[in-house]
């Protein structure tokens, strides 16, 4: 079984090739079981916050620090 590392590392991989231009929070909050879409934002806020990840200009994933620095473009 991968460690959650490994885990954090395929989903973050995935997420920097999607190309969506806009997100749907409410079937985000749903989907993980927080009451509004503004739980779900700032639930993805934190999760970046921790990791060390910030938007870039076009609103992409970028890498500040962590191990994600090996799969994920700067």
């Amino acid at each position: 079984m991968p460690a959650e590392s490994d885990n954090y590392k395929l989903l973050f991989a995935l997420i920097s090739q999607t190309e969506i231009k806009s997100i749907d929070w409410e079937r985000v909050a749903r989907e993980i079981g927080v009451p509004t879409k503004m739980a779900a934002q700032k639930r993805w806020q934190r999760l970046k916050q921790t990791e060390g990840l910030g938007s870039g200009r076009n609103g992409s994933t970028t890498v500040r620090r962590s191990c994600f620095s090996l799969i994920l473009p700067i």
